[in-house]
């Protein structure tokens, strides 16, 4: 039976402590670094950061991410070959995932420009 003060044994018999454990004033906080990038890395973020929530902690304050930035396919890909910059993609996703559910920043980071610029168009043609 686990309790509040009884952390959690693993298979191997090691002590774990649950993140409701964690949050309790007899632990030190828990801080988590998660590293990677593509698809996954977003999906573990917003289960940590809505675990670290239940526990009353701040996801922000609690959670941390390195994200790689090495996408070379579809939007992310085009504006890494014809500007050279580093890919966005990656990074938008792990901030929408640290995001409130309801947050109007989850939608301005979702949001798509429509058309396509030439390849011959620079960076500062875009943008003002």
């Amino acid at each position: 039976m686990t309790t509040e003060t009884n952390p959690v044994r693993d298979d191997d018999g090691v002590a774990r402590r649950t993140a409701r454990q964690a949050s309790a004033s007899h632990w030190p906080p828990v801080r988590i670094v998660a590293l990677g990038g593509g698809t996954g890395l977003p999906t573990v973020l917003e289960g940590l950061c809505t675990e670290a929530e239940a526990c009353g902690e701040h996801a922000r304050d609690s959670v941390t991410a390195v994200v790689t930035v090495t996408d070379d396919g579809g939007s992310s890909g085009r504006l890494r070959r014809e500007f050279g910059v580093l890919p966005p993609g990656d990074v938008r996703n792990c901030l929408v995932a640290f995001a409130e559910t309801n947050s109007p920043f989850r939608e301005l980071l979702q949001h798509r420009f429509t058309g396509r610029r030439p390849s011959t168009a620079t960076p500062s043609e875009i943008c003002c």
